[in-house]
């Protein structure tokens, strides 16, 4: 039915993609050229608004021909969910934070720099800011869109249609701008049609305009009827619980702390979902135990349970699952693909021992591993089942070689880089030699609503006995137990003691690394280490990270860094009318 589904929507994508071919080159004229000669008013051959948009149906095809976007269909490629414009961003963001070096990313060295555009690499690809730069093209559409469903006939004879169609677009919308908001502040996106024609630049907003843009659309999609959850034929599609999750994300990044609690606790308290605290199968598996004529050699069989952390993130959709980004056979996750190195046989195996088709483009750093887990032998560390989310040695498909983090070299080991995540995947029981896991790659869980809400509980009104349940619940559910003292890491008790209950900061900043030990991986770092500030409150946790891990020589004049650089072609073109964000270069 996905499949039917899938093709359903590549019909309704190339319908739309001859209805908006005047918008999109009228919108990308900012982004593009400035010098170009006036566009005609809007040509579409033998389609145009005012004959095509004539049933509900055209409408739908128009709406979730945008929709599709989202979770990864709408691009064309063979990159499925990596061309999802959710997982896109999501990706652009952790490779520059502490929890992925992505190579070959210059981004995953805090080494930011105004970028041309990578563009020529694929639409939506997460090679550089281009990768986020180009919704801006996205808002101009659903702009130019919302306009011509404005003038078609349906509008006269069914207005009420069109103004619910209209409100999920905006939903769309604001789910764009604030991608674009994170990452670059406020843009020059065009949210008023009468500028859709223009081949003049117009400079960025205010922030306080770009939030009440952003802000009226989130207010006219929880308006819309569109349903909570998404389910059979439009599993996959953007749902009214995902835009909560989207504005959760945008309140807690401008601190409006009552907004996002409000919004959790609708979800929270919905019924739709549960958190996941029961273990999964118990299978017979083996481990690698080395390589012998370039196959892995396993050790005894023996029996595995998985944990509950493991059945959450490993067998999605489920239970917790809010909203995730559909797979098939034809398009399946590549996370894993990507991520780790398939020159390596990884313990404990089997599966990896299978993965041959890996490009090696990301593992984790040593520094930050151990800053959340701690080391073995801690509690931290072996009391902890999302550990389990990485591996730690591998050997050497050619060579043999055992490869660990600390080497003997007279041993004949070899040095690892650093952690492997091996996330998303039923690891211990499904061996895959190709590219793509069957396992949806969550865009919201449960478990980010309950820290989400015990964050704006604190941030509002200090550490109480609901805050430290909804902590409790998810350090339980990883097997550390209730008591909040128990298994907490050498980095932060450095910083914060052994009670992470004696003050408002130290608490926070429990949750933060708490966020760090569930979600790594699922894109929510980069906000999160926006969003705290360290010890002293003198410098963002983002930039904070950047000098623990000496990607940064010192944090006081790397402050500017909190925002990215606009890509650098687009500042050229605009001819000074779009200024470039403080602190980075604005020639070559």
């Amino acid at each position: 039915m996905i499949d039917e589904n899938m093709k359903k929507a590549s019909n309704m994508k190339k319908i739309i993609s001859l209805i908006l071919t005047s918008s999109l080159l009228v919108s990308a004229t900012f982004s593009f050229t400035s010098c170009e000669k006036a566009l005609e008013t809007k040509v579409y051959g033998q389609i145009v608004p005012e004959s095509f948009f004539q049933t509900e149906a055209d409408l739908k095809a128009a709406l979730t021909g945008m929709m599709i976007y989202i979770s990864g269909r709408g691009e064309g490629t063979d990159y499925g969910l990596w061309t999802s414009h959710w997982v896109a961003p999501r990706v652009y963001g952790l490779s520059m934070t502490d929890e992925l070096y992505r190579q070959p990313s210059s981004w995953s060295r805090w080494t930011w720099t105004p970028s041309h555009g990578a563009e020529g690499n694929g639409p939506g690809r997460p090679e550089d800011n281009w990768a986020v730069w180009q919704f801006n093209q996205k808002v101009a559409k659903i702009t130019a869109l919302l306009e011509d469903f404005k003038n078609c006939p349906v509008a006269e004879s069914n207005p009420e249609l069109v103004e619910e169609y209209s409100k999920q677009l905006k939903g769309l919308r604001a789910f764009y701008m604030y991608t674009l908001y994170e990452f670059f502040g406020p843009v020059n996106t065009i949210i008023d049609p009468s500028k859709l024609n223009s081949t003049e630049y117009t400079p960025r907003m205010s922030d306080a305009e770009y939030r009440a843009a952003i802000e009226s659309d989130y207010e006219a999609v929880f308006s819309s009827k569109l349903p909570d959850v998404q389910v059979g034929d439009m599993h996959g599609y953007v749902s009214m619980d995902f835009f909560r999750m989207c504005a959760i994300r945008y309140y807690m990044a401008t601190a409006q702390w009552a907004k996002a609690e409000a919004l959790c606790r609708t979800i929270l308290n919905s019924g739709r979902y549960s958190l996941i605290t029961a273990p999964g199968a118990t299978v017979q598996t083996a481990d690698v135990v080395g390589v012998a004529g370039g196959a892995a050699k396993f050790g005894p069989e023996y029996d595995y349970t998985y944990s509950p952390f493991e059945v959450a993130v490993n067998t999605c959709p489920n239970a917790e699952t809010i909203f995730s980004c559909p797979v098939n056979t034809n398009h399946g996750n590549i996370w894993i693909t990507e991520i780790t190195n398939g020159s390596l046989y990884y313990f404990p195996g089997p599966s990896a021992g299978e993965l041959t088709a890996a490009w090696n483009m990301g593992y984790t750093p040593w520094k930050h591993f151990h800053d959340l887990f701690g080391y073995e032998g801690d509690d931290s560390y072996d009391k902890d089942t999302r550990v389990r989310q990485f591996y730690i040695k591998g050997y050497n498909r050619r060579s043999g070689s055992l490869m660990v983090e600390n080497p003997n070299e007279a041993a004949g080991e070899l040095s690892m880089p650093g952690a492997a995540p091996y996330k998303f995947t039923n690891y211990k029981t499904a061996g895959h030699s190709g590219a793509e896991w069957q396992i949806e790659q969550p865009a919201y869980r449960l478990s980010d609503v309950y820290l989400y809400l015990a964050e704006c509980i604190v941030r509002q009104s200090g550490v109480n006995d609901e805050a430290k349940k909804l902590v409790a619940d998810i350090r339980e559910r990883a097997g550390l137990g209730r008591d909040l003292t128990f298994g907490l890491t050498r980095y932060y008790k450095e910083l914060w003691g052994n009670d992470p209950t004696v003050s408002t900061d130290a608490f926070l900043h429990f949750i933060l690394w708490e966020r760090g030990r569930e979600l790594m991986g699922e894109g929510q770092r980069y906000e999160d280490l926006h969003r705290f500030m360290n010890k002293d409150g003198s410098h963002t946790m983002f930039v904070q990270r950047a000098y623990d891990l000496q990607k940064i020589s010192d944090m006081a004049s790397n402050d500017y860094r909190n925002l990215m650089p606009i890509p650098h072609k687009i500042i050229l073109q605009s001819n000074g009318v779009l200024q470039q964000n403080p602190g980075y270069p604005t020639t070559e």
